[in-house]
């Protein structure tokens, strides 16, 4: 192999590596986000027992976050199931949007 032939396979190589690191990158914030989600579920459910009331702000900022998450993925990767779940979940935190300001409204 001359030099040329090696630095073309490195820069190739190097493609899909970058590749996998998003990849991972993804799957790991996908991960987090899930995570985040069940934390928040188990605390409201702890106020709910607890203090006999919910904050649904942090269904708005989970919420937010995934669909956040689904739409720029379904948006980059042209993948309409992604693009969807963005779309339901987005219009999900709308709604605990709304029912968190009327709380504070109350």
């Amino acid at each position: 192999m001359n030099r040329e032939e090696i630095l073309k396979a490195a820069q190739n190589s190097g493609e899909v590596n970058d590749e996998y690191e998003r990849s991972v990158s993804r799957k790991g914030i996908s991960y987090a986000v899930m995570a985040a989600m069940i934390i928040v579920v188990a605390m409201c459910l702890a106020e709910i027992f607890i203090k006999k009331s919910v904050d649904y702000g942090k269904f708005v900022i989970v919420f937010a976050m995934s669909s956040i998450m689904d739409i720029y993925e379904g948006r980059i990767e042209n993948n309409k199931k992604s693009m969807r779940n963005g779309i339901v979940t987005g219009i999900i935190a709308v709604v605990f949007l709304g029912v968190y300001i009327g709380a504070l409204i109350k």
